[in-house]
């Protein structure tokens, strides 16, 4: 089975050989899972929060089929995507060009309501003070019986490893009391038990980590909240999402699902 996928084998050359051992279990179902979303996606109109991904034209190539793609993200400037603006700005993949919205993420200002086949979003829903707000704004944006994918960081091969699971009792509690992105109800907790190792990119101390934390509001580095499959379960069930698959990676918990009115 794996002559297959050999081709493909390098992305997942892990550094140790338990490591080894997981991937080689996990290949088969990752891209049989991948084509699945895919072949979902195609020619579809979507839009992504925060973006564009490298992950969507790799591992899960989405972008090179789609109809058309718009993108949200919450500033001008961000550390991910550098100076954008509004408009037709965005080249996303090759001479694809994306509509650039500039809007929180669980606002999404500006955004049609049931004008998307699809939501897309890799890695910007724990950055979000209060996901369930967020993610019933992304479902008003998408049309009857459409699709939404959303890819979380597994906490087990990050910075975030020391921290508990969020609850879904304490997101409930956020959206009820109405948690704006100002919230700094988390920093204790993400200077305390953040791993300085395993930071990607530039290594920085633990004075400047704790500097970055208080500026979150203009760099949006903080996870607010630490995922799991129970806890993914549990909001996309309240917001009335049906789960159609699910693959957890050591990287990434990656869920799609489908709208239901």
């Amino acid at each position: 089975m794996l002559k297959k996928y050999r081709r493909k084998l390098k992305k997942y050359i892990p550094k140790s050989i338990k490591d080894y051992c997981f991937s080689i279990q996990q290949i088969p179902k990752r891209f049989e899972n991948y084509r699945f979303i895919c072949k979902h996606l195609k020619n579809k109109k979507i839009i992504e929060i925060g973006g564009p991904s490298t992950l969507f034209f790799t591992k899960i190539p989405i972008y090179q089929d789609t109809a058309s793609l718009d993108v949200v993200n919450y500033s001008n400037n961000t550390i991910w995507e550098g100076s954008i603006r509004e408009g037709l700005t965005c080249n996303y993949y090759g001479n694809k060009i994306a509509y650039q919205h500039i809007s929180e993420a669980s606002l999404l200002a500006g955004v049609k309501n049931q004008f998307y086949d699809a939501v897309i979003s890799s890695h910007c829903l724990e950055h979000v003070a209060n996901p369930i707000k967020a993610l019933l704004r992304w479902k008003e944006v998408i049309k009857s019986n459409g699709y939404m994918l959303i890819i979380l960081p597994n906490k087990i091969s990050n910075f975030d490893h020391k921290r508990k699971d969020t609850t879904f009792e304490h997101l409930m509690s956020d959206f009820k009391n109405k948690v704006e992105e100002n919230d700094t109800t988390h920093f204790n907790e993400f200077i305390e038990f953040f791993d300085l190792e395993k930071k990607p990119g530039k290594k920085i101390t633990l004075e400047e980590h704790v500097e970055i934390t208080k500026n979150n509001f203009t760099n949006r580095e903080v996870h607010h909240h630490v995922f799991s499959k129970k806890l993914i379960y549990q909001i996309l069930e309240y917001c009335n999402f049906e789960i159609l698959d699910y693959l957890e990676k050591k990287e990434d918990l990656i869920t799609f699902c489908k709208k239901i009115d």
